[in-house]
């Protein structure tokens, strides 16, 4: 899957997670958008993964999705960090394998 298009990623995890019995979100991180100004209303929470869900034993995880070229951002990093300093799974998926890894 390294050539699909992120948001292709993004769904086929999803997919796998809600197989797996977890609640899954995708979080919006473009924004709002406002019609009358043609622009965007940022996130007030910079850095959050692109895909949160929880297990059906109750863990959080936090999957920031990337396609090869991708680079995560300083708060996007930090954010994974944080979740799994606090005993949570955080992956950094660049292919649906990453994700397997943590589920086997």
């Amino acid at each position: 899957m390294n050539n699909t298009k992120e948001s292709d990623l993004q769904k086929a995890i999803m997919d796998l997670l809600r197989l797996k019995r977890f609640k899954v979100v995708k979080f919006p991180s473009v924004g709002i958008y406002r019609k009358k100004t043609d622009s965007y209303i940022p996130q007030p929470q910079r850095g959050v993964s692109d895909i949160l869900a929880c297990s059906p034993s109750g863990q959080f995880w936090a999957i920031e999705v990337k396609n090869k070229y991708g680079v995560p951002s300083k708060e996007q990093v930090e954010f994974l960090d944080s979740v799994k300093n606090r005993g949570g799974v955080a992956i950094l998926a660049y292919d649906i394998d990453e994700v397997l890894k943590h589920l086997n």
